[in-house]
């Protein structure tokens, strides 16, 4: 039978509703119910937690209990954020275990995600493969380094006063080959400039104009000329280290044509022949650079700017006069006298006076000339003195000038010297 026992002694069976054995009388187990409904049934797993109702959050100040731990395997729904005032449980996370060595990578921190202030990585820690740390801010290199740096050799022939554009070796004209066309300019102006700022202050008078400061220098400029045009001068004055941190005071003025720079100089450079071909350079160079070649006067000054002298004239209009003697127009440059006739053009006349100030036969004394055309030939008349004009020496000069003259302002052009007496009146002709 199928419910049948056996008696643990001697064997025998036992019924399913027996208790001692009937052969041995040995008790044996308590016997099987005979309902299976009425047995033990199998023990269940607890129920889940019951999820709050939709929209529920906590009172202020809710601290979950300690003890609470989330089911095994348990993940919160998608998108479901803790609540601003969630804190978690002291002592939570808990610390790793005993020897615990973190591997490379397997951890990700989740986007945005910042380390609290004083963290310390554990120690052993390695960034995941592929790591790249930010760079260095600011780099192990800043400040940058000094420039140029200490001990480098500048190159032959470089000095401070070159333009946008102008490097070593640049010649403007080609004449000239000084450098350094600022550093003796500001040697003279340095000293006194600082008087003169204090002096226009103290008078109160603002008849030099209106002031603009650029890098420490001082720069009036009058009614005469634009703001744009003060503004460009400003600048010049700075590229080309004129102003350089240290006060000094110059005037952009305007006569007719002719821009005026005025700047305060002292008395014992005024008539120093370098410092005054310094100027010259320093005209021709500002003229081409700030005023697209226009003409330029730059005058020396007392503390008042009040013209002492004037240094350096690229070529310029001071007075236009036709003459009774039918020398043609009059200009003066360069404190000189050029007329032209009515056979040549002002811009002729121009090209002219700029060569003869580039070399050098207008040096600021007085010296008359004239430039007139027969046909296609320019004529140059000087004045030359009586014993002077049959010198050999005298008529190679005139016909190198001549060929130079051809060259470099009538592009080409035949040109003849014409030697005259005090009226100009021509008395010998030398060509090339």
């Amino acid at each position: 039978m199928a419910d049948e026992r056996n008696c643990p002694s001697c064997g025998g069976e036992v019924g399913p509703q027996a208790l001692f054995c009937p052969s041995c009388g040995t008790k044996v187990e308590t016997a099987a119910p005979s309902d299976p409904e009425s047995a033990t049934p199998p023990e269940q797993p607890p129920e889940p937690p019951t999820p709050p109702p939709p929209g529920y959050q906590p009172p202020p100040g809710y601290q979950p209990p300690l003890s609470t731990q989330a089911p095994p395997g348990y993940q919160p729904p998608p998108g479901e954020q803790a609540p601003p005032e969630y804190q978690q449980p002291p002592g939570y996370p808990p610390p790793p275990p005993p020897g615990y060595q973190p591997q490379a990578g397997e951890y990700q921190a989740p986007p945005g995600y910042q380390a609290p202030a004083g963290y310390q990585q554990p120690p052993g820690y390695q960034p995941p493969g592929g790591y790249q740390p930010p760079p260095e801010y600011p780099p192990p290199e800043y400040p940058p380094p000094e420039y140029p740096p200490q001990g480098y050799p500048q190159p032959p022939g470089y000095g401070p006063g070159y333009g946008p554009g102008y490097g070593p070796g640049y010649e403007y004209p080609p004449k000239k080959k000084r450098t350094g066309l600022i550093v003796g300019i500001i040697v003279g102006v340095v000293i006194i400039a600082a008087a003169a700022v204090a002096l226009v202050y103290f008078l109160g008078r603002n008849d030099y104009g209106t002031r603009l400061e650029f890098n420490g220098g001082e720069l009036y400029y009058t009614s005469e000329v634009t703001r744009a045009e003060a503004d460009a001068l400003g600048r010049f004055l700075i590229d080309t280290e004129f102003f350089d941190g240290e006060k000094k005071t110059v005037q952009l003025d305007k006569a007719e044509v002719v821009y005026l720079f005025r700047m305060v100089m002292k008395e014992e450079f005024r008539n120093d022949p370098e410092m005054i071909a310094l100027a010259e350079d320093y005209a021709l160079l500002m003229s081409a650079e700030v005023f697209n070649g226009a003409p330029l006067e730059i005058h020396f000054t007392d503390e008042r700017l009040k013209t002492v002298r004037i240094a350096a004239q690229t070529v310029n209009l001071v007075t236009t006069t036709t003459t009774a003697s039918g020398l043609g127009t009059r200009l003066e440059v360069f404190g000189a006298e050029l007329y032209y006739t009515p056979n040549t053009t002002r811009a002729e006349a121009d090209a002219l006076g700029q060569f003869l100030i580039d070399t050098g036969f207008f040096d600021g004394t007085m010296k008359t000339v004239q430039l007139d055309k027969a046909g296609d030939v320019y004529q140059f008349r000087m004045v030359v003195l009586e014993e002077a004009r049959g010198e050999p020496e005298m008529v190679t000069l005139a016909q190198e000038y001549a060929r130079q003259m051809s060259t470099d302002v009538f592009r080409g052009s035949p040109v003849e010297v014409h030697f005259t007496d005090e009226n100009m009146m021509t008395l010998e002709v030398v060509r090339p």
